[in-house]
């Protein structure tokens, strides 16, 4: 369950899609479900990796069938290992229906076996999270594990010189890396595939005895010193981190290749450009990297899914839709609440149910549902997947209003909600559960253990504040980042009105004044809305030339004369000038903006105007510092009151889960029009300078808006000022710096700030 509807109706579309599969599932799952058409027919037994985990922690039943149906398989991939030339062994194809592989034949250079790792996972997986399994099951389970396990040491060879043992020439499940050898992806899988099948038969062996164990390993002709060579190749693959960069390699090439420069890409890359121009390129389709550390977790730390994450995430492609799922997931694991994830979270999830690239009469995107899952409670949730304790510390990311979501685990079903205050656990089936929260917290659930009470449900807080700072947040106002924009605002309104008076002077043979910059500053900037956005500013210039302009709906053409015409053609005329001006945030801001994400402030950026997200694609090194945005297409989505309403404020620190009173506001132009009361809601307001009122008109700034002693007495806000004006010039550029002035430490800013605390 998340919030806002749109994502839980999406969410609810695709868990019911993949229950009303679940019943079929020893026959196998087609990519496209089983009323699909064309490829969409075969069985995708990569995505079975996304679907295994899903049903694992939904409904283990339907997990075991679908390991079932793979083990139906076993027979004709132990022909397929055949065919290669393999002793023993099992080699499972991508794409197949019954064992043999039914897409195009792979290069002679690059076999693609990752499948068999897979499997291992979701068998290990399995084990990990089911408590009870038959006997019976755990034989065929194990059979599966052993017999997709022993190909690695076949297919590999030891590099005598250096001691370790290495996979060469076998390709992982990216398309646009199928070609170099030294794999990341293939090496890691292989590597704690072998240790997990060691595991698991240790694990078996105490459980059903030495008889069974032995009939199993005559059964499929395999000896104790095969399973001991396992370990000695496990540990001789060495998985090497590029010292240089500072990251792993997708394959021991990869630095070398060039990058994507000049015309930008056509996607699907491969649907548009020859192969070797795109295997020449530093491209990744399915960021293997990042899978491979998502999956295996406890083999790296945080700081290198932060770096591998920041490396990976601009190479991405997101040709395949389940790259999005694992951005997504490694972004929440790495930056927690301070994660960009949920945009691309929004785009998997609404894939099917909003048929978004136009293929619903080829079939649904399972792979996609199952890993859309798997975002939400590996990220949002923060479940480390590969370990044998349940660990959970969920994050909240900006923008949602509460999370929820349920998983099995050993017998038991675990409900989990989080919200701005609280993580609440909850039993909701089962007799106990055990797991642990966030850094080494245990907790039992349970209905009565022992002599002890029943304690179902438990509720942990989400966030433990000192409160010694000064805030938690800060929204800043998008005109207050730049010099120069609210020139940039007079020049568009000048040219779109003077194409509208241009026409009423032929039409009606009149003089009509163009707009001044006192009339803009005027009339325009410190305009005063009732409620949401009317454009009541050139409302009244219009009016004053005897134009009568109707609101008119967002949906209005340019050439449609309404407000709303109006301003679409002054969003147009706007892109056109940033796109030969290209703005730049002020360097004074960007450096406290920098600071104040690295102090953990969490930050957010609202405007009016519908030009926001062209401003920050001319400032892509300013988007990752913030954690919402709010623009004027949302504003009047939400209905979201005007200028001199605080309700934009409001709604962004609702955004970004921190209490108005924790917050700080940088705006503009705060002399008109606020109210005291309403601007007391947030810890302060600080005015920027703006650069068009001192340079091109003669208007004076008026009194900042103060609270009476009594109400001042009332909020605790004695000798605490309103708002701090802030010159250009003098702008803070670190946190430190910001709350000298908020402390009063005239000493510690200039002049003009001295002044603006006595206003």
């Amino acid at each position: 369950r998340l919030t806002p509807d749109r994502l839980r109706l999406s969410l609810l579309f695709n868990a019911f899609r993949l229950f009303c599969v679940s019943h079929n599932l020893h026959n196998g799952l087609p990519r496209g479900g089983c009323s699909a058409t064309k490829t969409s027919l075969l069985y995708d037994l990569h995505q079975y990796l996304y679907h295994g985990i899903f049903y694992t922690l939904t409904s283990p039943p339907r997990a075991l069938a679908l390991l079932r149906g793979l083990y139906s398989l076993l027979p004709q991939a132990r022909v397929n290992a055949h065919r290669i030339s393999l002793k023993h062994g099992a080699i499972f194809p991508r794409s197949t229906i019954k064992g043999t592989e039914c897409e195009q034949h792979n290069t002679v250079s690059q076999a693609r076996l990752h499948v068999n790792a897979e499997i291992g996972y979701i068998i290990n997986f399995f084990f990990a999270a089911v408590e009870t399994i038959d006997q019976k099951d755990r034989l065929w389970l194990l059979e599966l594990m052993l017999e997709t396990a022993r190909v690695w040491p076949q297919l590999g060879e030891w590099v005598e010189s250096e001691g370790v043992f290495r996979l060469d020439n076998i390709a992982g499940p990216d398309e646009y890396n199928s070609t170099a050898s030294g794999n990341f992806y293939i090496h890691l899988s292989a590597k704690m595939h072998m240790r997990y099948v060691l595991d698991l038969y240790e694990q078996q062996l105490a459980l059903l005895g030495e008889e069974a164990m032995t009939n199993l390993l005559k059964q499929i002709d395999m000896d104790k010193s095969e399973l001991e060579n396992f370990r000695a190749t496990s540990d001789g693959i060495v998985i090497r981190r590029n010292d240089h960069l500072g990251v792993y390699l997708v394959h021991d090439y990869f630095h070398t290749l060039k990058e994507w420069k000049g015309e930008r890409p056509k996607h699907p890359l491969s649907m548009n450009y020859h192969p070797l121009a795109i295997f020449s390129h530093m491209l990744v389709d399915i960021p293997e990297v990042l899978l491979g550390m998502l999956l295996y977790q406890e083999e790296f730390e945080k700081k290198d899914l932060v770096r591998n994450l920041a490396h990976y995430e601009a190479l991405c492609t997101y040709d395949s839709p389940e790259s999005l799922a694992i951005v997504a997931a490694v972004d929440f694991q790495s930056n927690g609440s301070f994660a960009h994830g949920l945009p691309l979270l929004r785009s998997l999830m609404s894939l099917d149910v909003d048929n978004v690239i136009y293929t619903a009469d080829e079939g649904l995107h399972f792979g996609v549902m199952s890993s859309s899952w798997i975002a939400i409670v590996s990220g949002i949730g923060r479940l480390k997947l590969g370990k044998r304790t349940l660990y959970l510390d969920p994050c909240f990311p900006a923008g949602l209003s509460i999370v929820k979501f349920t998983i099995c685990w050993r017998g038991s079903t675990l409900s989990t909600t989080v919200d701005k205050d609280y993580v609440t656990y909850e039993l909701i089936a089962g007799d106990s559960i055990r797991f642990v929260h966030g850094d080494g917290h245990r907790i039992h659930l349970h209905t009565g253990f022992h002599r002890y009470t029943a304690k179902r449900q438990v509720s942990v807080p989400r966030l433990i504040r000192s409160g010694e700072g000064e805030f938690d947040g800060a929204v800043f106002l998008c005109e207050t980042l730049f010099d120069e924009i609210t020139d940039i605002h007079y020049m568009a309104w000048y040219k779109t009105l003077e194409s509208l008076f241009e026409n009423y002077r032929a039409l009606h043979l009149r003089e009509i004044q163009p707009l001044t910059t006192d009339e803009f500053f005027e009339k325009v900037i410190y305009q005063a809305e009732e409620r949401e956005i009317a454009f009541s500013g050139i409302h009244n210039v219009l009016l004053d030339r005897g134009i009568d302009l109707e609101l008119g709906t967002p949906d209005d053409a340019e050439i449609v004369e309404t407000r709303y015409g109006l301003a679409n053609a002054k969003v147009a005329e706007m892109a056109e000038i940033l796109s030969r001006m290209t703005p730049r945030v002020n360097a004074g801001m960007h450096a406290l903006l920098k600071d104040l994400s690295n102090s953990g402030i969490a930050l957010a950026v609202v405007t009016y105007s519908r030009s926001l997200k062209t401003l920050m694609h001319y400032n892509p090194e300013v988007m990752p510092l913030f954690l919402a945005y709010i623009d004027g297409e949302e504003a009047h989505d939400r209905h979201i009151k005007s200028r001199p309403h605080v309700d934009i404020f409001l709604r962004a620190a609702e955004k970004i889960h921190v209490n108005p009173a924790r917050c700080v506001v940088f705006s503009m132009y705060l002399d008109r029009g606020f109210k005291a009361s309403s601007l007391a809601n947030f810890r302060m307001f600080f005015d920027v300078e703006g650069i068009f009122a001192t340079k091109r008109v003669s208007q004076q700034t008026q009194p900042y808006p103060t609270l009476s002693n009594d109400a001042a007495a009332a909020v605790g806000r004695d000798g605490v000022p309103l708002i701090l004006r802030l010159s250009r010039e003098n702008l803070p550029t670190t946190i430190d710096a910001l709350e000298d002035m908020m402390y009063g430490r005239c000493d510690a800013v200039d002049e003009r700030h001295v002044a603006s605390y006595t206003k």
